[in-house]
């Protein structure tokens, strides 16, 4: 028997009560602590109920444009690189003779 694995996350800012799963499709409603009921849609799924088709052309759409992250420029390093990067600054920056406010007077 095979292990079941997570699919997707789903984290409602209140509790879950219920979940509805609309047949084979990619579509579900989430009722919880809230006043409205919740309604995901999950392409992979399966594909949008006929009553409601509009959901796989914008999934479509969404999927042919191409989107940038806001971290596009960043490097993301592991804790081996940080190591390595940032112990020679503090190793550097222990041993720089600091001056303070006293000494820069008393040298006037």
């Amino acid at each position: 028997m095979q292990q079941p694995t997570a699919f997707a996350n789903i984290e409602p800012k209140n509790n879950i009560n219920d979940v509805c799963l609309i047949g084979d499709s990619g579509l579900m409603f989430i009722a919880g602590e809230q006043p409205k009921i919740q309604a995901y849609y999950l392409p992979a799924l399966g594909t949008a109920p006929r009553w409601c088709s509009f959901l796989d052309s914008i999934t479509e759409e969404l999927e042919s444009v191409e989107q940038t992250s806001m971290y596009e420029d960043y490097k993301f390093v592991t804790r081996q690189e940080l190591e390595k990067y940032v112990s020679p600054l503090v190793a550097a920056t222990a041993t720089t003779p600091r001056h303070s406010i006293a000494s820069e007077k008393e040298r006037d």
